[in-house]
């Protein structure tokens, strides 16, 4: 008996190499838009109640200055520390254009996105992209309209509002 006759042909196995490959170039993109979308829910169910916290923060201690977040009467889960959350001033909350923002990285080059709930409850979402990147993570989010904006330099940012 010959044992020669029982491997894989090197064709075969790049065969398969080949088609691993292809399965996860479509599912890593795929994965990283979950991954995205997960973290922007966990944000929008953090933030409302963040929201109301602050309000009651403000109107009982007025003052000019934002609260921190330990300064809250409300308990803040853990995993939402992991995001920059930060407020605008009880100045900016008492007369109406205030806004609760959180910040999360969304790519490995230094891009984030910020959410931003102000008092009436709409939505809104900024990024940082490179001046030709035309592919909006907020849109990746749900939000259609928004505006690129490009000063100098090579960094651009869309806003969005729902």
């Amino acid at each position: 008996m010959n044992n020669f006759n029982k491997g894989f042909t090197l064709i075969e196995l790049l065969v398969v190499v080949l088609v691993i490959g292809a399965l996860t170039s479509v599912a890593l993109p795929q994965y990283e838009r979950a991954v995205l979308r997960s973290r922007a829910a966990e944000v929008w169910t953090v933030l409302p109640t963040l929201r109301s916290a602050t309000e009651e923060y403000c109107m009982a201690n007025g003052g000019y200055y934002a609260p921190s977040l330990d300064e809250l009467s409300v308990e803040i889960p853990p995993d939402a520390r992991k995001f920059n959350i930060y407020m605008d001033s009880c100045y900016s909350l008492a007369r109406g254009y205030g806004k609760i923002y959180a910040q999360f990285p969304y790519d490995k080059k230094g891009g984030y996105v910020t959410l931003g709930l102000d008092m009436s409850g709409s939505k809104s979402c900024t990024e940082n992209v490179s001046r030709n990147s035309e592919i909006s993570t907020c849109r990746k989010l749900g939000f259609e309209n928004g505006n690129k904006y490009c000063g100098s330099g090579n960094s651009c940012s869309w806003s969005y509002t729902e």
